[in-house]
Parts: structure tokens; C-alpha cells; sequence
């Protein structure tokens, strides 16, 4: 069942709503009440101890304010999203503006407004440039310019066009520089094909991607590593952050470009949970305190993120100042908004690994809550002075009427504040606030490079924004001083960058960096050395990098896995043989994993071979299999040939042996191949070796997973091993597993291993498993028989032969043959299974109207949970999370619940939609998308099984349009079943007897 409902800010889906409290609902807090004026709100803050919260800006110079930044003169531009959430009505023109804020009298407060841009449609971020603002505002990212010098935006350039713009909360945004130059956007999860305006030359295709450009050349830009929701940001060394309503802290551990150069390989998400408050990809959210009274629409999502926005790595010096004890770590800090629950949230980040781990500062409180419910932060940034000034958009409601349930999209209090709005600045108690004038638009080049040596980011920031927008000969003089000079390593790194984009970084100079102490500053250089990697004095000084840091490590890895197969041995000695592999770091095995393709058989042989350098350990055994993997996927079948013969010399190692040979089926099985068809490729006089060396192992590995004290990675291991054996040996291995295993795990493997292989005969073995078969090994009987168009019609024989009830075929199932691209199977299909093709819906709803009025029995409607939800949901420990948490249906009404039931596509969360791959071997797959990068995406299924699929495998990704759940589930259930499946969802939380049931159960 899909999600009931999914509120947000502008991060989508939060699940707090800030209306007046049902009475009905056993839950805290009496909603929003009455707005407060900017000073009573003041005195609602409770800020971490040793700080104190000033106001900076209110309405009426602003409202609705959803992002800000400070220009050369320290004037505050404000970006204003007065028409959110439901844009402009038919006929009127966009709401949203830009204005300048300045404080003329010097008291802190920015009292004089002015209205810079206006008539922008959900504009929801900017990046200021040269005489005005690049803004985004999708479907375009767009620079507003003052060419008059009127104090008004007078043009209107579309720079990029392309980005999705279905949702306000799900639109490109936060646009920041990064150290190397460029301006690096969220894009807001729903992607899009960008290109640069009126070009179509260079389609950058979005989807699960963020965006990049070059501001001073526009013809540079691409996607990279994401997505970002409404949150993105850098900390001091070049670590970028962003997050989504769920998940408030992910730090972008790589980008994207490394693992697009290896098209063999499957990479996982390249984001990383870097909280211990995160459950992972499909949890509910890490827990938060809040001090206000909004209440929850789910008993389970009270108290944790369900709208994370405005991610922001605090780097300023000022909260650190004028404390008595050495604790504050502001520093580095991770902070989060969290509007829907009035607070901002902060994290203590420490290295792990290639990544991080965030820990609170305080247990149980956050660094920023309020008590007034009307306190909405979505944005965060550095001021000129060190502070952190914090943008409230100040609206009772803030969430999206797209996703609320029916009864709440039309309440009446949807725009109730949009012409309120404040910015605070938090700084220590003890400072003292003064005007800032920084007036850096009038400095000369020479103070500008002077300023990247700033102790605060805001200046170094905006002087290396001004010296991009001058970009020309007259910066390589003083920036090559700098270079020399300088012991900031800030100012290094800034200098280096701005000096290599105008080609003016000679090699003395980037030799000199190569060979730093200091991390960081070596771990930039190597970034900007990359381009040059194949030149072999630039190869053999990243190698030889001797630094203990472990983000140089991981960044030497990253860049010399780019290098010609002439480097190998170089690579070998310096990345992987001196011990710098950690494989309790899989981020540094996935670095590994990057390289060229060519270089995998030596990478691969090192590890299987040398126990002194690393010793047996389960990280150890997947990377050799990803290896392995990425070697049989090739085009050319000699490599693993030689692999092969290298692993059947080894003696003992048995592990390894298995996870190389399991890595091998799956890089064949990629190609549509088996052992047998493989062997065909080879050379003859080598397939004899080929099949002397395969036949111990095939031998080994039906014994190993016969034995039941042999390890479960062993077992596994063996049966994808069996998966591409010859037919009469997979058979006899794997039939009595699948008939006889008692452990769920295993069987369900064997089935997948005889479901690889091509036998006329499987799918005629796998139907008649049918009958005595459990619920699921039946769901992996009819994903075998899915994926392969010749078992289509098998299965289709079945059921016309009456050996299997039409009925029996889930509506998913029968949704997908029903319209396969096959033309003789959609006709065949819609003839069998015309009794399962859902009826019209309303006829449907009409007829289950009765459930509502019967009494429902919750403990039998958790048995019809359990047949019919719980593959894909999990509600009172019953189930596994693959769709939507839907454990908030205690706080729906019965009609309510039914309506979802009976008509699940009516509102469809689109990180819900089922998606349809079709691989180039004829493979049909099907799931939800839950992760991609440049050489693979990730589809999960029911009960959270994973398939990864290469992209050069691909021929096809099509969405279905449609949730993965389909209508037609109430065929499965009558009337009286869909009563008890009401009570059961409504009332799950009393079964137990610990709180009394009472009418507002119901």
C-alpha cells in the first residue's frame, strides 16, 4: 500500500503537519495558534548555551523567505517564495522576488528593503554574478542581471533549461561555489535532460543526478554525484553535503566521472548516511527534540526528520570565540533545518575512513528549537562577521497540498503567513554586533588575493567569486605570489585552482603541491594534477605520495586508476601492495574498483594470492568478487582465462577461490553467457584448460553447499557458482536444495541459481514447484518466469491448462503482461487473465463501501496483512520496508484507508513508481529505481531483494506510470477480509492490551 500521506517543506514529503489538532488524535500539541511578532518570537528560542539568537530581518522587508546571501558590501540579497506552495492562480503572475537588504544605520538590523527582481515563478535560490544574480528557478537556471546599475534587474538570461519542475520542493537549487571554480546545484530528485539555453548539442541527462557548471565558460557543465533535495553544501576542504527530507546528513563520498570510466562495474549508491541517527536508505528518519507542539500525522515519524533541508557544514570562527570551556566544536559542525519540527539540528563530524560519522553534540537536545510553532528554518549560511544566520520562511503550514490526504488539500490556512518571514544570526553571547561593511566590490585584484588568505569563509569565498568574474592575465602574477608564499592552506589550494583554470599552474608549481605535508592540501593537488595522470612524471609523484592520511590515500587511488596499463605495477606497488588497502573501508575497495578495466587482472591476482599482505576477511571475499565481476564482463574472455588458471595453482584459500569464481558467473551472466557458452570464446587450445580448471571447482562447490558447516558466504558463493554449470550438473545439485533446504535463505538462492539457467526444462521444473511451493518461493517462481520472454508463454500454457489459477498471478504480474511489448503475448494475456484486470475503480470502491460498516477483527486483518502488504510494507513488526512507511494509517479515516486501498495510483509519491528494465539479453526486470551512477542502477523488489544492472546492459528503463502497488490487490480479499485489514491498520498499536481501545480508535 502507498503512502497516505506525505507532507514536506521544501524538502518533499515531510509527515508533520502544522494544522489544528483533530481531537480525536491522541497525540501532542494544539497546532500553530497565532503568529508572533518578531520579539516575542525571539524570547521562544532555546540556543545551544553558550550563544545567542539576534534578529537580523522581518517582515515587512521580507516574506516568505527561503534562501539568502551576503554581496561584496555585506547588503543581504533574499530570495522570496511568497506564492509557495500553489503558485500563482490562472491569470496572475508569480509571486516570488528578490531583495536587497541593507542595515544604513549600523545597529545589525537590516531595516531599508528593496525589491531587486520580481514576477519569478518558485525562484528558490541564487548565486550572486558579476552585475546581478544567477538564479534557479526551474525549468531553468536563469542570471538576472542590472545592466543599468538601476538597483533593479533589468535582463533575464536563461543559462540551462531542462530541469524537472513537477513540485516546488523538488526543483534544482542551492547553487555554491566550489573550490575548483565551479557552481555545484541540487537538483532536487526528479531530474530532467538539461541543455545549455537554445543548444541541444550537450543533453545532461539528471535523473538521480545533482548539476555542475562553470560559470565563467557556460558551455561546461555536467551532472554529478547526487541527488540533493534542498540542501547542499561544502565544508572548509572541499566535502560536499547534501540531504533530503529523510535523510538530513549524506556526505557525496564520490563523484560520479570515477565510476563512469569503468563501465563493468555495479556501483551502489555513491552517497554515504554519515549520521548514527539514520537507519538507513528506507528508514523512518533519525530522531530530533523538538520543544513545540505541531503534531504528527504518523505515531512513528513524531520526532524525527521528515522534512531535512538547508544542510550546512558551519567553518567560521566566531562561535568558537569568547567561551570559558574548550567544548563548543561549532567548527566543522554538520547542522540541519528541520522546520516542520522548529528546530535546527547539529552534528559533531568525525573522519571514518574515506567518509565521516556525525554523533549530536548533546544527547536529547538540539543546538536550536523554538517553542513557537510558527518557527520554519530552511536555509543556513556564513555571514561577512563569522555568524550563522538562519532563514525562517515563518508559515503556520509547510507542506505540499499534492501530497496531504483528500480531506486536508483544500484547508483554508495552506498560504496562512506568506507575508511573514525573518533571518536571525546566532553568535556568542559576549559578542558584540557591528555594522559590516566589507565593500570588497571596490578592492583591487591584489587585495582580492590577498583576502583568500581570510580566516573567515565568506570572505575567501566571495574573493575567490570576484577574482572568477575577472579571470584574466592580470591574476597570474599575484596568485603565483600567493602560491609561493602563503602558509594558509586555504589560500594554496584557492590559488592553485584559480592559477590551473587559466592554465597559468606550471609544472614547478604543481610538483611543489604534489609533494606537500599537509593533507589537504595535497589532496586538492592531486584532484587538479588528475587531467595529467598519464603523463608518467605526474603518474609517479601521486603514487609516491607518502601521506598517512586516509582521504589522500583514497584520493591517490581515485586519480591513478585513471593511468595507462603501462602503470600498473606502479599503481599495485603504491595503492594496494603497501598495505593501503582497508577493507574495513568499503569507500577505499570501491576507489580500487574504479579502475580502468585493464587494470583489474593485476589487482585482482594481488589480492587472491597474497595472504601476508591480506589476510582472509568477508570485505575481502566481495571485493575479489566484484573484481571478478568486473573481469568476465568483458568483451575479451581471455582475462579471466588467465585468472582462472592463476586461481586453480593456488593452494588452499578456498574463500577466495569461490568468491573469484562466483565474481567470474556474474560477470557471464551479465553477458547472457554460462560456463559452457563462454568456453566457446576461447582460443581452442584453451578451452581444455578451461574446463580442467572448472571442473574441481564446480565439484567443490556442490559440496560446499551441501555442508551445512561451511560458512554462508561458502554456501552462497557456491550455488551462483552452480548457476552457470552445465544443465545436468546444476540439476543435480540444486533441485534437492530447493526441495529439501531448511533455511529460507539458501532455498530461495538455489531457485535463483536454477532459475539462471537456459534449459528448455527449468521453467517447466519451476512450475511444478508451483503447487507445494510457500508464499515466497512462489514470488521468486514468477519473477523467474517474468525475466525471460520464452517462459512468458509458459507460464501463460499453465494457466490456460488450468494448472495454475489465474487468479493466482498477482496484479502486478498481470498489469505487466497485459501490456508486454509483445504483441502475441499482450493479446494471449489479456484473453487468460480478462477476470484479473482490475475493474473500474469506483465501481470497485463502491462495492467495498461495506467493509466500512462492519466490525473488523485486527487480529485476523494482520494474517490478510501479512499474505497481501507485507512483501513490501511493515507495520507492528510485520513485513519489510520496500514501499512507503505506512504505519501512519492509525491516524486515518476508515473511508480514507479503503480509498488508498482500492485506488493506490491516485496520488503516487514518484520514489514509489515501479520502473520496467529490459537488458539486451532479453531479461525483463522489475522495481523501484533506488539508486544510479554512470555505470549502473539499482532496482529493489519485494521482501528487499536487489538486482544491479551494468547500463551497457541496458536496452531499455521504462517507467510503469503506476505505484509497485498496482490496483486489483482487493481481489485478493473479500469484503469481510477488507474489514479486518482496516481494523488491523487503524488499531495495530492497541493489540497488545498495553493502552486501552476506545472509540477514537475508530
Amino acid at each position: 500500500m502507498r503512502r497516505i500521506i506525505v507532507a514536506s517543506i521544501i524538502a518533499i514529503a515531510a509527515t508533520i503537519t502544522s494544522a489544528q489538532q483533530p481531537p480525536t488524535l491522541p497525540q501532542k500539541g494544539s497546532g500553530p495558534g497565532k503568529p508572533l511578532t518578531p520579539q516575542e518570537a525571539q524570547k521562544r528560542f532555546n540556543v545551544d548555551f553558550p550563544l545567542r539568537i539576534e534578529l537580523v530581518a522581518c517582515e515587512p522587508q521580507i516574506e516568505s523567505p527561503v534562501a539568502m546571501a551576503f554581496d561584496p558590501d555585506g547588503r543581504l540579497w533574499v530570495v522570496e517564495m511568497r506564492d509557495y506552495p500553489n503558485g500563482p492562480a490562472a491569470g496572475e503572475k508569480p509571486a516570488g522576488r528578490i531583495r536587497i537588504l541593507e542595515d544604513k544605520d549600523g545597529d545589525g538590523f537590516f531595516e531599508t528593503s528593496t525589491i531587486w527582481a520580481d514576477n519569478l515563478l518558485f525562484a528558490n535560490g541564487l548565486f550572486l554574478w558579476k552585475d546581478g544574480a544567477i538564479v534557479t528557478m526551474a525549468p531553468h537556471v536563469v542570471h538576472l542581471r542590472d545592466t543599468k546599475g538601476a538597483g533593479k534587474a533589468d535582463t533575464k538570461d536563461v543559462l540551462y533549461e531542462g530541469f524537472a519542475a513537477q513540485n516546488p520542493q523538488l526543483r534544482v537549487s542551492h547553487p555554491i561555489l566550489g573550490l575548483d571554480g565551479w557552481v555545484y546545484c541540487a537538483n532536487g530528485l526528479r531530474g530532467g535532460k538539461v541543455t545549455r539555453a537554445g543548444k541541444s548539442d550537450n543533453v545532461v541527462d539528471l535523473s538521480g543526478m545533482d548539476f555542475r557548471f562553470d560559470p565563467v565558460n557556460l558551455s561546461k557543465y555536467e551532472a554529478i554525484t547526487g541527488p540533493g533535495q534542498y540542501g547542499n553544501t561544502f565544508d572548509e576542504w572541499g566535502n560536499r553535503f547534501v540531504c533530503d527530507n529523510r535523510h538530513h546528513l549524506r556526505h557525496v563520498v564520490m563523484e560520479n566521472r570515477y565510476v563512469k570510466r569503468n563501465p563493468y562495474l555495479a556501483a551502489p549508491s555513491l552517497l554515504n548516511d554519515v549520521s548514527i541517527l539514520d537507519d538507513g536508505p528506507l528508514s523512518s528518519g533519525g530522531k530530533v527534540y523538538p520543544l513545540s507542539k505541531n503534531w504528527t500525522t504518523s505515531s512513528l515519524h513524531e520526532g524525527r526528520f521528515t522534512a531535512a533541508c538547508g544542510v550546512f557544514i558551519y567553518h567560521g570562527n566566531l562561535l568558537e570565540q569568547g567561551h570559558k570551556f574548550k567544548m563548543p566544536h561549532y567548527r566543522g559542525g554538520a547542522f540541519t533545518c528541520e522546520p516542520t519540527g522548529n528546530l535546527v539540528h547539529m552534528e559533531i563530524l568525525k573522519p571514518k575512513g574515506a567518509s565521516f560519522l556525525g554523533k549530536p553534540k548533546w544527547a536529547k537536545t538540539e543546538f536550536l528549537a523554538a517553542t513557537d510553532d510558527w518557527f520554519r528554518p530552511v536555509f543556513l549560511t556564513h555571514g561577512p562577521d563569522g555568524a550563522m544566520y538562519v532563514v525562517d520562511m515563518y508559515r503556520a503550514v509547510i507542506e505540499h497540498p499534492e501530497f496531504m490526504p483528500p480531506e486536508l488539500k483544500n484547508r483554508p490556512d495552506l498560504a496562512l503567513g506568506k507575508d511573514r518571514g525573518r533571518i536571525w544570526r546566532i553568535v556568542p553571547k559576549g559578542h558584540k554586533t557591528t555594522a559590516m561593511r566589507p565593500n570588497l566590490s571596490k578592492a583591487t585584484t591584489a587585495d582580492l588575493v590577498k583576502t583568500l588568505e581570510h580566516a573567515e569563509p565568506w570572505w575567501r569565498t566571495t574573493a575567490q567569486r570576484l577574482l572568477l568574474e575577472r579571470s584574466g592575465k592580470e591574476l597570474v602574477e599575484p596568485l603565483t605570489k600567493l602560491l609561493e608564499t602563503t602558509k594558509d592552506a586555504h589560500a594554496q589550494i584557492l590559488a592553485a585552482w584559480m592559477l590551473d583554470r587559466i592554465g597559468a599552474l606550471d609544472d614547478k608549481h604543481l610538483h611543489a603541491l604534489l609533494r606537500s605535508k599537509e593533507p589537504h592540501v595535497l589532496e586538492q593537488a592531486i584532484r587538479i594534477a588528475e587531467p595529467k595522470v598519464r603523463n608518467a612524471e605526474i603518474f609517479r609523484l601521486i603514487a609516491e605520495c607518502d601521506n598517512a592520511d586516509t582521504r589522500v590515500r583514497y584520493q591517490r587511488a581515485l586519480t591513478l586508476g585513471a593511468a595507462p596499463r603501462t602503470n600498473a605495477g606502479l599503481y599495485l606497488e603504491h595503492v594496494v601492495r603497501k598495505g593501503y588497502m582497508n577493507f574495513d573501508d568499503p569507500w577505499m575497495c570501491l576507489a580500487v574498483q574504479t579502475v580502468d578495466p585493464e587494470f583489474a587482472p593485476s589487482v585482482f591476482s594481488l589480492m587472491g594470492e597474497h595472504t601476508q599482505i591480506f589476510p582472509e576477511d568477508p570485505l575481502l571475499l566481495q571485493h575479489i568478487r566484484k573484481f571478478g565481476a568486473m573481469i568476465a564482463a568483458q568483451k575479451d574472455p581471455n582475462p579471466t582465462y588467465n585468472m582462472t588458471q592463476n586461481l586453480n595453482a593456488m593452494t588452499g584459500k578456498f574463500s577466495r577461490k569461490y568468491a573469484a569464481y562466483a565474481g567470474f558467473a556474474d560477470g557471464i551472466d551479465a553477458k547472457g553467457l554460462n560456463f559452457d557458452s563462454f568456453e566457446k570464446q576461447l582460443a581452442p587450445s584453451n578451452q581444455f584448460y578451461w574446463r580442467q580448471a572448472l571442473k574441481p571447482t564446480i565439484a567443490g562447490a556442490e559440496a560446499v553447499v551441501r555442508n551445512n558447516a561451511a560458512p554462508m558466504n561458502q554456501r552462497l558463493d557456491g550455488l551462483r557458482i552452480l548457476s552457470l554449470a552445465s544443465w545436468a550438473e546444476a540439476k543435480k545439485a540444486l533441485m534437492p536444495l530447493i526441495e529439501k533446504e531448511t533455511s529460507p535463505e539458501l532455498r530461495v538462492a538455489a531457485l535463483r541459481a536454477l532459475a539462471t539457467q537456459k534449459d528448455k526444462e527449468v521453467p517447466e521444473l519451476l512450475m511444478k514447484l508451483w503447487p507445494g511451493a510457500s508464499p515466497g518461493v512462489r514470488r521468486e517462481i514468477l519473477e523467474a518466469m517474468m525475466r525471460q520472454p520464452a517462459r512468458v508463454n509458459v507460464l501463460l500454457d499453465e494457466i490456460e491448462s488450468t494448472r495454475m489459477k489465474a487468479s493466482e498471478l498477482d496484479p502486478l504480474r498481470t498489469r505487466l503482461l497485459t501490456n508486454h511489448k509483445d504483441a502475441a503475448i499482450r493479446e494471449r494475456a489479456k484473453k487468460l487473465l480478462a477476470a484479473n484486470l482490475p475493474a473500474d475503480r469506483l465501481t470497485v470502491l463502491k462495492k467495498y463501501q461495506e467493509s466500512l460498516t462492519l466490525k473488523g477483527d485486527a487480529k485476523n486483518g494482520r494474517e490478510v496483512f501479512k499474505k497481501n502488504c507485507a512483501i513490501c510494507h511493515r507495520v507492528a513488526g510485520v513485513g519489510v520496508d520496500v514501499g512507503p512507511d505506512i504505519a501512519d494509517t492509525r491516524t486515518k479515516k476508515l473511508d480514507a484507508l479503503l480509498f488508498d486501498i482500492i485506488v493506490p495510483n491516485a496520488a503516487i509519491d514518484a520514489n514509489y513508481v515501479n520502473y520496467v528494465v529490459s537488458t539486451k539479453d532479453g531479461r525483463i526486470l522489475t522495481g523501484l529505481l533506488t539508486a544510479e551512477s554512470a555505470s549502473s542502477i539499482t532496482v529493489l523488489r519485494a521482501e528487499q531483494q536487489k538486482d544491479v544492472i551494468l547500463r551497457k546492459d541496458i536496452d531499455e528503463i521504462a517507467s510503469t506510470g503506476i505505484s509497485l502497488m498496482p490496483d486489483g490487490l482487493e481481489q485478493k480479499m473479500s469484503v469481510r477480509e477488507m474489514a479486518d485489514l482496516l481494523d488491523f491498520l487503524k488499531n495495530w498499536r492497541y493489540l497488545d492490551g498495553s493502552v486501552p481501545l476506545g472509540s477514537s480508535s475508530k
